[in-house]
């Protein structure tokens, strides 16, 4: 297939898939007559929520593979004051929470109830001040991110046991938070992008090397912002699948036990 079939492919895709989570919230409100059809439906919508993070996080197998770009790379990013982004981006202080990458249960790093008002690295919370070279950078990344991001809520996991109700109104919050700023994200085919950007091949680049740009952006921040690589506790965990996954301690250890 061409590169542009590849595209449309995906664009495809994300539509099913949408039609798909509508229909599990007209499922939410059948009533106790089809108590078994609707559990079936709710574990495969759990199996789709589970198949689309994955295959996300599959999307940039190789550039993780690099030096430059090897790190946590999925997060949420939020408005300072957790309500709503400005019209124009640069002028609120925007905070960058990396999130566990177990597929089907994807949570933020940050202990529940922990609120830092600052970096706190121990958290995978992160404070930045971006600018417009740099919302121009990641956009095609988090343009990816957001579609994976918004299949999050509802939060059910066993293995993260008392935790999961507060972190299920933090990841339903923060699901809200990346729609909303998906439609604010610069068009990076417009002046956003430096001059070197432009001479690009639009099809293959834009999903290649300008995501790939992204990742090496979003290195190079974590770099200055946690030198010490804490990152939440966040561990990259190879899976029977053959997938590298930055888990935290609890999830890694459904793959590893000891």
């Amino acid at each position: 297939k061409t590169e542009e079939h590849l595209v449309l492919d995906a664009v495809d895709l994300d539509v099913a898939v949408e039609r798909i989570f509508n229909d599990e919230e007209r499922a939410k409100s059948w009533d106790d007559r089809f108590p078994d059809m609707e559990t079936a439906m709710q574990e495969g919508f759990q199996e789709l929520r589970e198949l689309v993070q994955r295959e996300f996080l599959r999307q940039f197998r190789r550039e993780q593979q690099l030096p430059e770009s090897y790190c946590p790379n999925l997060f949420a990013l939020t408005p300072d004051d957790r309500e709503f982004w400005n019209r124009d981006l640069e002028s609120q202080r925007v905070n960058l929470q990396l999130y566990c990458q177990y597929p089907g249960e994807i949570h933020p790093t940050r202990h529940p109830g922990h609120c830092p008002m600052e970096t706190d690295p121990s958290q995978g919370f992160y404070t930045i001040k971006v600018s417009r070279k740099w919302w121009g950078t990641m956009a095609p990344y988090l343009r990816r991110m957001i579609r994976a991001f918004k299949y999050a809520a509802p939060l059910v996991s066993p293995v993260l046991g008392a935790a999961v109700p507060e972190l299920a109104k933090q990841v339903k919050s923060d699901v809200e938070l990346m729609k909303a700023l998906s439609d604010k994200l610069p068009d990076t085919s417009s002046d956003w992008i430096d001059g070197e950007s432009k001479r690009l091949e639009a099809g293959r680049m834009e999903g290649e090397r300008l995501t790939g740009s992204g990742l090496r952006a979003l290195r190079h921040f974590l770099k200055e912002a946690d030198p010490e690589e804490c990152w939440g506790g966040l561990r990259r965990v190879l899976t029977p699948e053959g997938d590298y996954l930055w888990l935290c301690d609890k999830h890694a250890k459904v793959f590893y036990p000891k």
